[in-house]
């Protein structure tokens, strides 16, 4: 979380400027509110939110309007030709402005507004707006910096709008960043915290060739101090300097700095040196997935290590199984001897030179069939896997270029599948094509939805020790008789998923599927005697049913299936559904929707669409005109003992009918 404030904090307000503000604000209230024209109003410079209005939260205000008017008054100060410039209710002009654009009200419409001066009006939009929600931090820079220019010192500001005076301080500082890294905050690229750190230096193109430079736990804002403050970087020993060169160094500005200690001397500037390294890497890459025919081809100065951050980018596949053609097993055949006998003379012989020569060819050979192995596990790869896998180059300790194949890009296969579903939506026939279910629930709701199924699908499990046993069974002759990476069931290992899918999903922390895993859990650990981690000994006097009761327990508690994103038939788990049918799983009889869990999740349309779903028609109509909050909560009342659940959570080619319906 970042450490700069980012919401007006009351305790605060403490100067004569702060006491100005709440009058002003007082005023406000108290203020009689006058009716205008829409045509009559403008967007001002002096509102404080500069970004971008969510369109789709847009719709959904400009259907609130629509339906019970504009409850809330805009506040707005006169501007020359009868036109009022406003600074507070830039969405509710910008929602009215839509209605008028489908011809749902005529630019006449009557506005209710309250009319302040120019010279409070910017006061008021950054007060209104701070009040209201945390004010986006590149919003609170450019606010500060108006009220800068207007001549008032920063502990005047702080004063005015409640800010401590180090809080406004750091905010200018930050202004003054170079402007490429304010785009990238205002986009949400970065964060404050990392656009702090970057401030170890003025220059603003060493601040951008930093976090340009930067790739995964090297964006922290720690490691980008060290890199923005790093001033010399030994020539000697350096892997980058063995893999750019010098003379390309210099050829493109870089210095060196020599002094009486050292004969190689230092980098006098070390981002220019990564930024070269990696456009050597990204060309290099770029070239060989080319001519291999990958996807993609990536550089990166660090090996990926697939997992935290770097495991968010990237996904490693599985290499295929080498298939060595005859003149390739004819040739390591005759290596592999010629190996063995040259390893044996060298073993046998009395001369030293000798000894160094032969074990010079051992190593020749050594190298020759590693080469072979190489060259057939590359040759592996399909035409049609290349193409949606991509290649990464990345220097060792040496400055030696090393590549991993078969490397999925998560953000560019999750582009390739939005342009896949629209290319697919455009020229499918409506009248043949199936119907296609497109969801617009958030990544994040996808992955909590998923994670409280498994583990309603976990406690179930445990209900049916002998499907258990027969999967646990299964999975182990897949791996031991087939492929050591064929997929499984069960995660052999027996590591329990609970605490990732808590993490997914926090509200399935009461849930009564949790509730049942963690009370059979205590109820064994009660039957295990000390010291049971020795071995397995006690166990053999157990009955059969305790030991398949107990492993059916253990093997449930490993299931980890979680939808990542969005699936295109909208169904969630469905690695989980044989296993679903074989126990006759219903999820109604381990979870419901609540407004904490699902309806606050998303939008009120959709709670609308819900509500009618579960055949509540009225209710819906209602939930349209209500606050998203309060639509929440009447879906998750009215719904409560319906057992109706999202059609995510239904087989789609089973039976959908809901066993109630809503009242």
């Amino acid at each position: 979380m970042s450490t700069l404030e980012t919401i007006i904090n009351p305790k605060q307000r403490k100067g004569k400027k702060a006491v100005q503000a709440e009058a002003i604000y007082q005023a406000l209230d108290s203020m009689k509110a006058h009716v205008l024209p829409l045509s009559s109003l403008v967007q001002s410079e002096l509102n404080v939110r500069k970004r971008p209005v969510d369109e789709k939260s847009l719709s959904e205000l400009a259907d609130s309007i629509q339906a019970v008017g504009v409850l809330q008054n805009l506040v707005v100060y006169p501007m020359d030709n009868d036109v009022y410039g406003v600074a507070a209710g830039q969405r509710r002009l910008l929602a009215l402005h839509q209605l008028v654009e489908k011809g749902h009200i005529a630019s006449s419409f009557p506005v209710p507004v309250k009319i302040v001066p120019e010279s409070d009006a910017l006061i008021i939009s950054l007060t209104e707006n701070s009040q209201r929600e945390a004010m986006h931090p590149a919003d609170q820079l450019h606010a500060f910096i108006e009220l800068q220019k207007t001549g008032q010192s920063t502990a005047e500001i702080g004063d005015l709008l409640g800010f401590s005076t180090h809080h406004v301080k750091k905010c200018l500082r930050l202004a003054n960043m170079a402007p490429e890294l304010l785009m990238e905050l205002d986009a949400d690229n970065i964060t404050l915290d990392q656009l702090q750190a970057l401030t170890g230096t003025t220059d603003h193109e060493r601040q951008v060739m930093v976090w340009n430079n930067a790739f995964g736990w090297k964006k922290e804002p720690r490691h980008l101090r060290e890199a923005v403050e790093e001033t010399k970087t030994p020539v000697e020993n350096n892997r980058l300097v063995s893999f750019v060169g010098l003379v390309a160094y210099e050829l493109a500005g870089g210095t060196l700095e020599i002094d009486l200690f050292t004969e190689s001397g230092f980098i006098e500037n070390a981002p220019l040196l990564e930024k070269l390294a990696l456009d050597k890497l990204t060309a290099c890459a770029e070239l060989l997935a080319e001519i291999e025919g990958w996807q993609c081809g990536i550089a990166r100065l660090e090996r990926p290590s697939f997992y935290g951050n770097d495991g968010e980018i990237f996904s490693l596949s599985h290499a295929p199984e080498a298939v060595i053609s005859p003149e390739f097993a004819d040739l390591l055949a005759e290596l592999r001897a010629r190996e063995a006998d040259l390893r044996e003379q060298a073993l046998n012989a009395e001369e030293y030179h000798e000894q160094i020569d032969l074990w010079q060819a051992v190593e020749n050979c050594e190298q020759q069939i590693e080469s072979i192995k190489h060259r057939t596990k590359n040759q592996a790869w399909t035409a049609e896997e290349k193409s949606t896998k991509g290649v990464v180059i990345y220097l060792d300790r040496d400055g030696e270029p090393c590549v991993i194949r078969g490397v999925l890009d998560q953000a560019q296969q999750e582009q390739q599948r939005i342009e896949d579903e629209s290319h697919s939506e455009s020229v499918n026939d409506p009248s043949t094509a199936s119907v296609v279910i497109e969801s617009s629930y958030s990544a994040a709701l996808w992955k909590s939805l998923s994670s409280e199924r498994t583990l309603a699908v976990q406690a179930a499990l445990t209900q049916h020790p002998n499907v258990a046993l027969a999967i646990l069974v299964h999975d182990a002759c897949l791996q031991v008789f087939g492929s050591p990476y064929a997929k499984t069931a069960f995660n052999i290992k027996f590591s329990r998923s609970q605490d990732e899918l808590l993490k997914n999903a926090p509200t399935a922390q009461d849930s009564e599927a949790l509730q049942s895993l963690n009370t059979q859990f205590e109820s064994w650990s009660v039957r295990l005697p000390e010291q049971w981690q020795a071995d397995f000994t006690w166990l053999l006097s157990w009955e059969q049913a305790d030991l398949v009761a107990l492993l059916a327990l253990c093997a449930a508690q490993t299931l980890s299936e979680v939808n990542q994103h969005a699936p295109l038939d909208n169904t969630l788990a469905k690695a989980l559904l044989p296993i679903e049918q074989a126990i006759a799983f219903d999820f109604r009889q381990w979870w419901q929707p609540t407004k904490a869990n699902f309806f606050g999740r998303i939008s009120k349309d959709q709670i609308s669409d819900c509500l009618a779903d579960a055949g509540a028609s009225d209710k819906a109509l209602e939930a349209v005109k209500m606050k998203k909050g309060d639509a929440a909560e009447l879906a998750e009342n009215t719904l409560k003992e319906t057992h109706w659940l999202p059609s995510c959570f239904l087989d789609v080619n089973a039976d959908t009918h809901h066993t109630d319906n809503a009242q």
